[in-house]
């Protein structure tokens, strides 16, 4: 316990008093200032270091950008020829698209030339932004350890067999999704800046592909499990999303692939023992070497391992966890359930067999 002398006169104790007052204010100040401004490099440090590794993964997305996809041929196009506006309304194979809509509507602002790596930054930030979150401390109370949170961020970042979402603003709706979950399931007492933070990622991810969809469950247990108020408006407002794209489904020209799905026990384990597993650990060129060299039966090997893995994090695992592993299947069931791959084989099931072919869709999975 501080006491001032009891011998001082008065005016004393009063001058005492205050210069004890802006000792603490100074020190207080001081702490906060250590506090806040290595927090902040942390995160800038962390920022540049998930650009340099994106970038290291696929250089000729700065040095040599090029529309991928869907890129050039409809968000450019679309916001070129009727307007960002007007294209920013239109859904795209039955659903909204935002984000790549929004892309391409900047993109206008600079020369024709450049439009491709504007694109490309868009969706590099985006990339690198989950990685960001994931050591940041908001996180900590999900994975405590700050190195595993490291390491999970590098992992996140060099996932293999991920080609189809790497550095490109058609499926950058897929990190997306992942930086909307984390969102969801790390929520606490968050600032009033955050919480906006976190009302525009589930508005923007929720407006930019179906994955809200899916996401809305994961929202609501994990409401139920805290019923804070804050849990509750997330909810609202993944679910509103998931009713703006289910309504866009039902409404809009789908334009989507069709063709026989040929479902089979063989050909899940295939995909989850092929892509999921092993893609997850040798990659796309390692996963072809194995069907090439025909160790066909590996991947049914590796399908009986991952779903051992699977039941031991049901268990054994955080609720947190076991809410963004459900997650993850459900984004697996929905896409066995209807592929948008063009069936060159008998079946879309099997052609999700073939190394390089759907891995969008195991990417939160893997």
């Amino acid at each position: 316990m501080i006491r001032i002398a009891d011998g001082l006169p008065l005016p004393g104790k009063w001058r005492a008093i205050e210069s004890l007052k802006a000792a603490l204010a100074l020190r207080t100040h001081l702490t906060s200032t250590s506090i806040k401004i290595p927090g902040l490099a942390v995160l800038l440090f962390a920022l540049v270091a998930a650009i340099a590794v994106t970038i290291s993964h696929r250089p000729d997305a700065v040095f040599d950008a090029q529309f991928w996809a869907e890129d050039g041929k409809f968000w450019y196009a679309d916001a070129h020829l009727i307007g960002p506006v007007h294209a920013a309304l239109l859904p795209r194979d039955g659903y909204f698209q935002t984000i790549s809509r929004l892309t391409a509507a900047l993109s206008l602002l600079f020369p024709l030339g450049a439009a491709p790596y504007v694109f490309n930054i868009v969706a590099m930030f985006v990339q690198a932004a989950p990685a960001v979150l994931l050591v940041s401390p908001r996180m900590a109370p999900v994975i405590p350890s700050t190195t595993a949170r490291w390491l999970l961020a590098f992992f996140y970042l060099a996932i293999p067999n991920s080609g189809e979402i790497h550095v490109n603003i058609t499926n950058a709706h897929s990190h997306l999704a992942l930086l909307a979950a984390m969102i969801i399931l790390s929520a606490r007492g968050e600032s009033m800046r955050a919480r906006a933070f976190d009302v525009g990622v589930l508005l923007l991810s929720g407006v930019s592909g179906l994955y809200c969809i899916l996401l809305a469950p994961i929202a609501a247990l994990t409401w139920n499990s805290r019923r804070t108020r804050w849990g509750l408006t997330m909810v609202l407002v993944v679910a509103a999303m998931a009713t703006v794209q289910i309504v866009s489904l039902a409404v809009a020209p789908d334009t989507r692939v069709g063709g026989p799905l040929g479902p089979s026990i063989e050909g899940l384990a295939r995909v989850v023992g092929g892509q999921v597993v092993l893609g997850t650990m040798i990659g796309t060129v390692g996963y072809r070497w194995i069907i090439e060299e025909g160790y066909g039966w590996l991947p049914l090997l590796a399908s009986a391992v991952g779903a051992a893995v699977f039941v031991y994090g049901a268990i054994c695992a955080t609720r947190e966890l076991r809410l963004f592993m459900l997650f993850a299947a459900l984004v697996l069931a929905g896409a066995l359930a209807d592929p948008q791959v063009t069936a060159t084989t008998p079946s879309r099931w099997n052609l999700l067999a073939i190394p390089d072919v759907g891995t969008r869709y195991y990417f939160l999975p893997s």
